[in-house]
């Protein structure tokens, strides 16, 4: 099969130069419907547990990473999908009894009976308030934790223990607030979501004027380099301490359906429209690769199906209690497990594995090879590549080799000026 792939001058030199494709994200894409699955959270009170959990865990590994580090951006750590994982360890034990504590506080108990009720279903935009405005007991338990381990400094372990309890009051009495709403639970939310960005913005205010005292990691040095160092540090503690909530949630989301990045090819070599998107309004090229007997093209030495996009795109939306499903067994289950038993969300996707599997990647293909139908004259075929097992956050690590012998060809656009032509005709 012959597919086609419209390219500007530079851009098509560097592909054949190079031979690599640059496989692009769902953001450099031109439908905002491309890789999307709307995941929201619909479970009994032992998933939500199960959640929590993981939550509070989470934040004490995030608060690790930076008393150890003290730079975050460069440290690649996402939240714990396994706090099992560290059980044969003496980790393991602090983390179950974080754990503990933080399901037994009054208001988490709140959280999981409101969010517990089977007919509820939240998306992300309520349940990132309802993550801030729980944050703060985490970060408690997580700064008393550290404190009685001696990790911390015992006096800015204090300093910070008075600043949350301050605040701790106002949490509760929101946090009840928007929970005992049930007859108004869509102005409720939208009330706390500009409530929570308010407060989001006078701390952020009010901790960059006043709070000097927690910088992990420091460095002792004179000179500009130190102040720099603290302005990462700064940056990275505010992080934490502010705005955590909303990366968790979006880990979560990755978590279940990790990221995709394409290359997208054309069926014809004949659509003005895309000679003028594509290729620098007639003025670049089409270059012209061929797939082999089982219609796979040969990328970083593996054979990759080309697969055609359908043009009937429909928000897709999954429960993120029944996808946790794609981790291993004994990782979903504990994601399943509160303290009184496991939850139904469990037994649905273990009643048939296969079944659910199948579910499974059938969203997980359709996100990525369907468009509405506005871009139906592109005929596109595409290659995916998904973050389960490698890392291409980098848009560098996303230009991968293929197989220089499926380039078959070479198409001009009427307006390619002669000199592109040989300059095009140089690089093969």
């Amino acid at each position: 099969m012959k597919l086609y792939h419209y390219r500007s001058i530079d851009s098509a030199i560097k592909e054949i130069e190079n031979q690599t494709f640059h496989f692009s994200s769902r953001e450099e894409v031109n439908d905002p419907l491309e890789g999307y699955v709307r995941v929201f959270w619909q479970g009994d009170k032992a998933a939500w547990e199960g959640l929590f959990r993981n939550y509070v865990c989470s934040v004490f590994n995030e608060i690790e990473y930076y008393l150890v580090a003290g730079d975050l951006e460069n440290q690649k750590h996402p939240f714990l999908s396994d706090i099992h994982a560290f059980d044969d360890a003496p980790l393991g034990e602090i983390l179950r009894q974080l754990g503990d504590k933080f399901l037994e506080d009054p208001c988490i108990q709140e959280a999981t009976d409101y969010c517990g009720r089977q007919d509820r279903r939240l998306y992300s935009e309520e349940l990132t308030i309802i993550l801030r405005l729980i944050h703060e007991i985490a970060l408690i338990l997580c700064i008393e934790t550290n404190r009685d381990l001696k990790t911390m400094p015992i006096e800015e372990c204090e300093h910070l223990l008075k600043e949350f309890e301050q605040g701790k009051e106002l949490t509760y009495k929101a946090l009840h607030t928007m929970l005992s709403a049930e007859n108004k639970r869509a102005e409720e939310i939208k009330l706390m979501a500009q409530f929570c960005e308010d407060m989001f913005e006078e701390r952020v205010l009010m901790t960059s004027e006043t709070d000097m005292r927690f910088y992990g990691n420091r460095d002792d040095s004179d000179g500009i380099n130190h102040t720099l160092k603290e302005a990462v540090q700064r940056r990275d503690w505010l992080f934490i301490k502010l705005d955590y909530p909303k990366t968790y949630i979006r880990e979560l989301q990755e978590m279940v359906y990790p990221k995709g990045y394409m290359v997208c090819f054309s069926k014809q070599n004949n659509n003005s429209a895309m000679w003028g998107n594509y290729a620098d309004n007639h003025r670049g090229v089409c270059l012209v690769y061929e797939t082999d007997s089982d219609q796979c093209i040969s990328v970083n030495n593996h054979k990759h199906c080309v697969k055609a996009v359908t043009y009937d795109a429909q928000i897709l939306e999954r429960n993120f209690f029944e996808t946790v499903g794609r981790l291993t067994h004994p990782q979903f289950k504990s994601w399943l497990t509160g303290r009184d038993g496991i939850s139904q969300c469990y037994k649905k996707i273990v009643r048939d594995l296969d079944d659910w599997r199948d579910r499974y990647w059938e969203v997980f293909n359709a996100k990525y090879y369907q468009k509405i139908k506005a871009w139906e004259h592109e005929q596109e075929y595409r290659i995916v590549l998904n973050d389960m097992l490698d890392s291409y956050d980098k848009p560098e690590d996303r230009n991968l080799p293929y197989n220089p012998e499926h380039l078959t060809g070479v198409i001009f656009g009427v307006r390619t000026s002669e000199y592109d032509k040989k300059r095009i005709m140089g690089s093969l």
